[in-house]
């Protein structure tokens, strides 16, 4: 089910494998990640999707500045963690071969481990069969 598109990204809810995902169809700037990120939040506020698990493209991305990195740490692993009432969640993160954006992509990660499980992939595929065997435990 697709909540969101644009020429930039995609966010919805997979039913296959029970997560929500977000899809970078380009690079971004820092207002734009941010504005993209923010309809996941938008989503996640309905409270239809509380499953816990996140899927994440970023494959298209190069650069993910310090700034947005803190931004989704502090707002939207934060948030999801709290609406779905889980003790922490997962995040399935497909990598792009740009150095800069995995190692940003591993920021945010680091930042958020106490809430979270991120695990990394090359490619989509692998990262919802990953999220498709996923338990949670509930907060």
């Amino acid at each position: 089910m697709v909540y969101k598109e644009t020429d930039q990204v995609e966010v919805g809810f997979n039913e296959e494998i029970s997560a929500t995902y977000m899809i970078f169809k380009k690079q971004v700037n820092e207002k734009d990640f941010i504005t993209c990120h923010q309809y996941v939040i938008d989503m996640l506020n309905t409270r239809k999707y509380t499953t816990g698990k996140h899927l994440v493209d970023t494959s298209q991305l190069k650069v993910i500045t310090s700034h947005s990195q803190n931004w989704v740490a502090n707002n939207v692993i934060t948030l999801m963690q709290r609406i779905c009432r889980k003790d922490k969640v997962c995040v399935a993160l497909v990598l792009s071969s740009n150095a800069f954006a995995e190692f940003a992509v591993k920021n945010i990660t680091r930042e958020t481990s106490d809430i979270s499980i991120s695990k990394f992939f090359n490619h989509i595929n692998d990262a919802k069969m990953w999220l498709a065997h996923e338990q949670l435990q509930e907060a």
